[in-house]
């Protein structure tokens, strides 16, 4: 009996030690899922919207140029990969316990969002939050 508890003991602890980690692996999963998302399901025209979907661990204040400046979406693909690239190689840096922000500072994102393009309809953010917390759902913390 006092081996079992010992045992039980022993992978209770490790599976504690183990959770940050898997935490982690967690919250940059859902991050990618959404910029994702985000990078190929905002409406185009300079590439401008989908180049500011900026991840960090502090709020942006500034807009940033388009990755690859375009007219009429001629540069969307090009700079949804680039999106999808930057947020990556950040994630990797990423830590245990260290918020992520997903943020675009661009004023008219909130405009776009609410359907004032007919390439997509209102509420791309909202649908690609809810593919990140789908996710959390699926993801099993405790392995």
């Amino acid at each position: 009996m006092a081996n079992d508890l010992r045992t039980l003991g022993k992978r209770m602890n490790a599976l504690a030690d183990s959770i940050p980690k898997r935490a982690n692996e967690l919250k940059k999963k859902v991050v990618m899922t959404i910029v994702s998302d985000l990078a190929y399901s905002t409406p185009v025209d300079t590439s401008q919207a989908i180049s500011n979907y900026q991840v960090n661990t502090v709020r942006p204040e500034t807009a940033i140029k388009a990755h690859f400046q375009g007219e009429r979406g001629s540069t969307y693909q090009a700079s949804a990969r680039e999106t999808i690239d930057r947020t990556r190689t950040f994630l990797e840096t990423v830590q245990p316990g260290q918020a992520v922000y997903i943020s675009n500072v661009l004023p008219y994102i909130i405009p776009l969002n609410d359907g004032s393009s007919t390439q997509e309809p209102a509420g791309f953010i909202e649908r690609a939050v809810l593919l990140g917390r789908k996710e959390i759902v699926k993801f099993r913390l405790l392995k």
